[in-house]
């Protein structure tokens, strides 16, 4: 057995993401570890993009997964594939449940092209929510900061929001779950598969 090609055949995935997306991928990185080596990079944009190019430049990197508005971001800029986290409907109305837990007032603050299934928000009883889109993460900032904070006991959102909120002092529910990232990284490695034939 050719032990080099053994090694190249791996998979090499990199998360770029922040804080508690990059803690959850890192819980799912012994699932994968006979197919794929998972590589975190903990940061967004401009920083993301220039450590993104680094790993294309040396081809230390077959696929990139990230979310929010790092992954359209990144797939806008990136020659190699990106693999956007997608929501799922559960893991909104999870996120709902759980932050109704909290406070019967929510801020839901998603980038605006990940589908977050918010029909279902109408017959939530007993909650006022008030759901936000972005696009970038400055754009993510000014919403938060102009939303009067007394409006509200608990946000909803991407990993960047919810740092924004535990800056804040307010509780937070983070809107991806296990499973999305769990799809995710199937995805990217398949995706990495086709890539590299």
């Amino acid at each position: 057995m050719d032990f080099n090609n053994a090694e190249t055949s791996r998979v090499r995935v990199c998360l770029i993401g922040n804080s508690k997306l990059s803690k959850l991928v890192h819980s799912l990185i012994p699932e994968f570890a006979s197919i794929a080596d998972v590589i975190i990079i903990d940061s967004i944009f401009n920083d993301a993009l220039m450590s993104a190019r680094r790993l294309v430049e040396h081809d230390a990197v077959d696929v990139f997964v990230s979310a929010g508005a790092n992954a359209f971001y990144l797939q806008d800029t990136l020659t190699v594939p990106v693999v956007a986290l997608k929501v799922l409907q559960s893991d909104l109305v999870n996120a709902v449940l759980k932050a109704r837990q909290v406070s019967r007032t929510m801020l839901i603050l998603t980038h605006e092209h990940q589908g977050a299934w918010t029909e279902f928000l109408d017959y939530v009883e007993g909650v006022e929510i008030v759901h936000r889109t972005y696009q970038t993460a400055e754009e993510a900032k000014d919403i938060f900061n102009g939303i009067d904070k007394g409006g509200f006991g608990v946000v909803i959102g991407t990993s960047y929001v919810c740092d924004l909120a535990e800056q804040a002092d307010i509780p937070y529910i983070l809107i991806y779950s296990r499973d999305a990232c769990r799809q995710m990284v199937r995805k990217a490695i398949a995706v990495a598969g086709e890539y590299k034939r």
